[in-house]
């Protein structure tokens, strides 16, 4: 999994209390609120890390194995990425 992640130009977040951040999608309305770990793998989506980077962090953070912090990490990224709220390059 070497392809990066990153925040999509199109979305504004905003912290609503600590460990829950909203998402909204600018162009659509459309939104989505992170749940803690959700929100700790937002704030590293800086168009530098891969899945595996992100899994990583996540195992590390959150006392995961490294399998389910990767399986964990994959379907943040891809539920975000089929609502277009981030971008996937190789």
């Amino acid at each position: 999994m070497t392809a990066v992640i990153q925040k999509a130009d199109t979305q504004a977040a905003r912290e609503l209390a600590p460990g829950a951040v909203v998402i909204v999608d600018c162009p659509s309305g459309t939104y989505r609120v992170l749940n803690e770990s959700g929100s700790f793998l937002w704030g590293l989506l800086d168009g530098h890390r891969t899945v595996s980077d992100l899994a990583a962090a996540l195992a590390g953070h959150y006392d995961l194995t490294l399998d389910t912090a990767l399986a964990d990490a994959a379907a943040f990224v891809s539920s975000l990425r089929e609502r277009g709220m981030v971008q996937v390059s190789s």
